[in-house]
């Protein structure tokens, strides 16, 4: 994301979508420690909190999307500050899908996958 940013000698100006935007930047820092105290807690129910939270950062994102996507549908060309926008949106929803992975462990331990309590 940063390496994106670089290639944008000016600030970005996301409006109408900075808010929107921040929400979902916010809730990614969020999701960081979040995942970082369930796994080192060995929290389940943190954990399943944050899987929860993944749920509705990617709605935000792929609402985000779509509307980008509209507004710009009559456009020859997006504009850059936008197509910058669409791909830092679809790189948080990757990251908090990595940080839901991570969660996920947490729930499911990987040596409970396939495990079930009284089958042996």
């Amino acid at each position: 994301m940063a390496e994106l940013l670089d290639l944008f000698p000016e600030e970005m100006n996301w409006q109408p979508y900075e808010k929107k935007f921040e929400s979902v930047k916010k809730s990614t820092l969020e999701q960081f420690e979040c995942t970082r105290s369930a796994l080192a807690e060995e929290d389940e129910k943190a954990a399943r909190k944050m899987i929860k939270r993944y749920d509705k950062i990617s709605k935000t994102c792929d609402g985000l999307l779509a509307e980008l996507i509209e507004a710009q549908a009559d456009e020859t060309n997006i504009e850059k500050r936008f197509l910058a926008l669409v791909l830092i949106m679809r790189y948080l929803k990757r990251v908090n899908a990595h940080l839901k992975n991570i969660a996920t462990s947490v729930v499911n331990p990987f040596h409970e996958i396939g495990f079930r309590p009284g089958a042996f």
